[in-house]
């Protein structure tokens, strides 16, 4: 697992994007997280331009007590959760990257948010590694 640039976490899976989206999203339910959104950007763009392109994913997950928290206190901090995930393929390897609220939280420059965004990006870290082992 890599922090990539400051903004990202970013994890490379040995396995078919399709397994690992399953489990993903188990793992991330384990982890306090609920999918609210799942996008299929390959079939997006294939709408408007008639192109086959790799498997992409992008996935909105919200941990709804910290949402509301962080919301509460600065409606800016709907700019980073729900949080952001692209999934995508890479050969025969899944890349996982997920956008890390810390940094986007540095940026309100609340400490009671910057703590609460210190929480859901431990807690993705730790679902990354998670993942990293199922497929090991």
């Amino acid at each position: 697992m890599e922090e990539y640039k400051g903004f990202s976490i970013t994890t490379e899976i040995g396995a078919d994007i399709s397994k690992v989206t399953s489990a993903l999203n188990t793992i991330l339910l384990k982890n306090g997280f609920r999918v609210i959104k799942k996008t299929d950007l390959s079939k997006e763009i294939m709408k408007d331009i008639s192109i086959k392109w790799l498997k992409y994913h992008i996935w909105d997950i919200i941990d709804a007590e910290i949402t509301y928290k962080i919301l509460s206190i600065n409606k800016y901090g709907g700019t980073f959760t729900p949080i952001r995930i692209l999934i995508y393929e890479k050969g025969d390897n899944t890349i996982i990257s997920v956008i890390d609220p810390r940094l986007a939280a540095r940026l309100i420059d609340n400490p009671t948010i910057i703590e609460l965004a210190q929480e859901m990006g431990d807690r993705i870290k730790n679902a990354l590694a998670e993942i990293e082992n199922k497929f090991k």
